[in-house]
């Protein structure tokens, strides 16, 4: 069963001009972000091929959103003598280099395991080549560009301090890491980055995930010819959800969260759904396989359609997400003034606004981002330390100003905060 989502004019926000058809480019690359290339897909991709593609724009977009290799790998796999050659040279090239990346980094990671394990200290790889194997079946078809592992709370000072010894450092200041529960520290070469984390997301997470049960179910993993112990699929596609909501969903996260549930049909969605309901992620959960289901046709179990009703607001917002893949700003300039809907204003994310069920949880992010003074907010009008609390009053002067936060847009947002 796939999800389809309502037809435009049931929705009550107005938009601009919706667009009817993406373009053939990003068609060709959501048949292509897959690593399942059925018979209709193949069929598909074959037509495109033969229509008149702006090569370039293809290339940057998947560049833009991390699934060049998939892309490279499948249009070889369908329709290689369709590409015309300077083209095909360029995905060859780039897919030799980010190949080698990726094989290197997995190496590294299977090196740095080993140290953690001659100090005693537990440690779960997850992201990056752990990912790339888990829910892609390989390690060259999913881009990554650092390393993510996690140790135990008692553990993470000594992990910290064993690596820095092996030559490396912090990639920040070590004080941004106090809310963050991670130290992110790169190689004295800058070849190599880690992402050291004693829980996968901080407390006040828009979505508390606690991790601590996931070291009582691990699975063996088998990366660079060796095996190390890692997430099983049902605690990856949670921790999937969580990186591809942080960041408004981009396609690479979008395909991570679809190939997870590809490459495992027969996951425990009871265990998967429990936390999701429990902490108040309903909505955020079922936007994330909308997603998955318009961008990549993914069907869905039966388990999930019948026990989830998806909100028409939801619909609006995959909806837009998916012709956001079209455009190259942000997607508040696809709509009009008096739309006065923006998914981004100074900040602040509708998307993640839609992503919690709790109206309690919802303002609080609307109030984090209200008054989480920044450096643009300093620069709008310079004041000495002593008078800081007048950047308060001050920050909203500068979104109104700078976003054009009018009445239409704070109606609009209250229908999102409050919607059940």
């Amino acid at each position: 069963m796939t999800l389809q989502l309502l037809p435009q004019e049931s929705i009550k926000y107005k938009t601009a001009s919706p667009i009817a058809n993406l373009c053939p480019e990003i068609n060709l690359l959501l048949c292509c972000s897959r690593t399942n290339i059925d018979t209709s897909t193949a069929s598909q991709i074959h037509k495109l091929l033969q229509t008149d593609l702006d090569w370039d724009y293809l290339l940057q977009k998947a560049y833009q959103h991390g699934v060049f290799l998939l892309l490279y790998e499948s249009l070889q796999k369908t329709h290689p003598e369709l590409i015309p050659q300077n083209i095909s040279d360029q995905l060859h090239a780039y897919s030799q280099i980010k190949t080698a990346r990726n094989l290197f980094l997995a190496k590294q990671l299977c090196q740095i395991l080993d140290l953690l394990d001659t100090d005693n200290i537990s440690a779960i790889p997850f992201k990056g080549p752990t990912l790339a194997t888990l829910a892609y079946g390989n390690l060259v078809l999913r881009e990554f560009s650092d390393l993510d592992i996690l140790v135990r709370k008692d553990d993470y000072l000594r992990a910290k301090e064993l690596l820095i010894r092996q030559g490396y450092r912090h990639k920040y200041f070590p004080e941004h890491e106090v809310a963050s529960s991670q130290a992110q520290l790169i190689r004295d070469d800058d070849k190599v980055g880690i992402d050291l984390h004693y829980d996968i997301v901080p407390k006040d997470s828009f979505f508390p995930l606690d991790s601590t049960p996931f070291w009582e179910r691990l699975q063996p993993l088998s990366i660079a010819g060796q095996t190390v112990a890692t997430l099983q699929p049902e605690d990856a596609l949670l921790v999937a959800y969580i990186h591809g909501s942080k960041e408004d969903w981009p396609l690479k996260r979008v395909c991570d969260f679809a190939e997870l549930i590809r490459a495992y049909p027969q996951l425990n969605w009871e265990q998967i759904l429990e936390p999701v309901e429990r902490l108040g992620n309903k909505r955020g959960f079922l936007l994330a396989l909308l997603l998955a289901c318009n961008h990549l046709s993914l069907p869905l179990p039966e388990v999930v359609s019948q026990k989830f009703k998806v909100p028409p607001q939801l619909r609006f917002i995959a909806k837009q997400l998916y012709q956001q893949l079209v455009c190259d700003a942000e997607l508040e300039n696809q709509l009009t003034p008096s739309d006065g809907l923006s998914f981004f204003i100074g900040g602040l994310s509708l998307v993640r606004i839609a992503n919690t069920d709790s109206f309690r949880l919802r303002v609080q992010y609307c109030l984090d981002i209200a008054f989480r003074v920044n450096e643009r907010d300093r620069a709008f009008f310079p004041l000495p330390d002593f008078l800081y609390f007048l950047y308060y009053p001050l920050r909203w002067l500068r979104l109104i100003k700078t976003y054009k936060f009018g009445k239409d847009k704070i109606l609009n947002l209250s229908k999102l905060l409050r919607y059940s």
